[in-house]
């Protein structure tokens, strides 16, 4: 739980590691009550997450996207771009690497800053970084990533971000 000008809001973590929020709004209509259980938001809102990792002392080689991963958990195919709705919000981002670990949250009165443990390197949600990789047919090294579910290389038709780099993904 955290106070941010003047409004408390709480953080919770659910069973898939997916943070969510609730804002409590005493600014509501009187007739809910005096308890102030009835002033928090209905259903609490997933906490966003980046799509991308950006290496420290990397900043002129760019940030390096995330594999899209589709609601269910199915990876999006090389090539495809799956509509908005059809993107899981968590799997797409940086926050399926959230461990499962108490979490901290503080606001300076400007920020919300949530700080939380990412997952050990054997994690079904972790990924790796290999460098120098050069698909078959290609003249220049491409950045790709590995998860520890993976069982073999798959390379997009078009690179996953503007830095050329693509993931190693379970098919």
């Amino acid at each position: 739980m955290a106070r941010h000008q003047g409004t408390t809001i709480a953080f919770a973590m659910d069973a898939a590691r997916r943070i969510v929020y609730s804002v409590l709004d005493l600014t509501g209509p009187p007739t809910k009550g005096e308890v102030d259980a009835a002033y928090w938001s209905d259903n609490p809102a997933e906490l966003a997450f980046p799509r991308e990792l950006a290496e420290v002392g990397y900043a002129v080689v760019g940030a390096t996207a995330m594999p899209t991963v589709k609601r269910g958990g199915a990876e999006a195919a090389p090539g495809e771009q799956p509509a908005e709705e059809e993107v899981d919000p968590h799997l797409s981002t940086t926050g399926r690497l959230t461990a499962d670990a108490p979490f901290q949250v503080v606001s300076d009165g400007t920020y919300v800053v949530v700080l939380r443990q990412s997952v050990g390197a054997g994690d079904a949600g972790a990924v790796h970084k290999l460098t120098g990789a050069v698909r078959p047919g290609r003249r220049r090294a491409r950045t790709t990533y590995w998860t520890p579910t993976a069982r073999r290389c798959r390379w997009s038709v078009t690179p996953c971000c503007a830095t050329g780099s693509c993931w190693w993904t379970a098919s």
